[in-house]
Parts: structure tokens; sequence; C-alpha cells
């Protein structure tokens, strides 16, 4: 499910996260994973309106350190931690909403959220921090546009809507955009170093989430954000170079 998602919340996904902050209540960032814990929660209590309360309630908790107590970045993914608080949040959610209303209508047993809204949740998570992950990525190529005037963000934007055109055709494009005289080879070079820009941010995202810096869990994480692809060139460049 694709789940709806209230307002403007880009200035949220511009918030850097790093390991470190997340340990310390007075700058603890958390804020960064707005949009997938509203997803988390919109999906597992399919009720938009109460899933921004508690959206509320759960970046509230954190901040105050109610949830810090098991915080171990030597135990995992904070990913993988984050999605446990809200399982256990909603889950309580759903308990007490059951006591009150039982006097008004009979409801099924039930003390946890139910296995399918819960691997949906899940599944949306994962989904929206991926996105999130991505946005970032190109915000931080588009400041790199800025800071060099080197168009990497819009060449690489061109050929990532149009895959199938050509390298000739493409600068004959980016010339009556940019004013530029560019020809087939300078725009190859061009997405060459824009797409080895990107993958650099798209792995440093991910890389300020996880717990340490092994190889093995930065693979494992874009895997599971669905990032791969756009990285993977550049990961095995790496390993090649040693």
């Amino acid at each position: 499910m694709a789940s709806p998602l209230p307002g403007d919340d880009s200035h949220l996904s511009r918030i850097a996260t790093h390991w470190p902050k997340l340990l310390d209540r007075d700058k603890c960032e958390v804020a960064r994973y707005w949009r997938a814990i509203y997803c988390y929660i919109v999906s597992a209590v399919r009720r938009p309106e109460e899933a921004e309360e508690l959206t509320g309630v759960f970046l509230e908790r954190f901040v105050s350190g109610t949830y810090f107590a098991a915080l171990d970045p030597a135990k995992g993914r904070f990913r993988d931690y984050l999605k446990r608080c809200l399982h256990n949040m909603v889950a309580d959610h759903l308990r007490a909403e059951k006591a009150e209303r039982k006097h008004r209508q009979p409801l099924p047993d039930s003390n946890d959220v139910p296995a399918q809204a819960a691997s949906q949740a899940e599944d949306d998570f994962d989904r929206v921090l991926g996105e999130d992950c991505l946005a970032r990525a190109w915000a931080e190529l588009f400041q790199l546009q800025k800071s060099t005037r080197i168009p990497y963000a819009t060449v690489l934007e061109y050929k990532t809507n149009q895959p199938q055109l050509r390298s000739d055709a493409l600068a004959a494009q980016l010339n009556v955009q940019l004013g530029t005289n560019w020809n087939a080879a300078s725009v190859r070079k061009t997405v060459e170093r824009a797409r080895e820009y990107f993958a650099g941010f798209l792995i440093d995202e991910v890389m300020s989430s996880l717990p340490t810096k092994e190889n093995d869990r930065l693979e494992d994480e874009l895997i599971a954000l669905k990032l791969l692809p756009y990285v993977k060139a550049t990961l095995e460049r790496r390993k090649a170079a040693g």
C-alpha cells in the first residue's frame, strides 16, 4: 500500500543523521526518518489522522530519551531498532484502543499488530526510507552542481529520464537549455562523473545510519532499501582498487 503523506516534509528529508548523534539526546535528529516512521504507523493502524498523531508521540518519546536505554549501536542497525520500537508502540496503542472500545462492541482477541499489517508496515518503512536516501543524494548532487557550476545533476536527470537517448542527441538538448556547446564525448564524460558522485553521496547517506563501516553490512542495507543497483558499479570499482 502506498501510504499518503501529509504536508510538505521536504525540510525533514534534508536533515543529516549520523549514528553518534542519535546517541546524544540533545542532538537527536531522528526526524530524518519522519516519513518512514509515518508510513510504518499508517500502514499498521490504517487511519491517516491517527497515524499523524502517533508519529508525533513517537518522535517526542524518542527525543525525550524513552527509547535510549535499549539503544546499542553494536547490536545492529538503527533502522531495525526503530522498527522494533514502532511495532511495540503501535501494539500498545491497539491494545489500549481495544480496552477502551470493549464495552461498546466485541472485538477479536488480539494483543499485537496483525501480521499482515506489520509486514506491510515494515515494507513501507523501508520503501520510504530508500526514497528519502535517493532524494538526499540528489540534493547533494544539485549542491555540487551549484558550487562547481558543472551541471552534473541536470545532465544525470536528463539521462535518467531518457535512458535510451544517445549522447549526441542529449548534447543537443542540453546545448539548447544551457546555452553550452557540448559534444557527445563531453556529455558521456559528465554523465559518468555525475553517476560516480551520485553513487558516492548515496553510499555515504546509507553508511551514516550504520553502526559500523563494514562493507558487508553496507551491502545488506543497500539491498534491503533496494538501492544497490544505483551504486553497484561504484562499489565494485572500490573493491577492485582495494
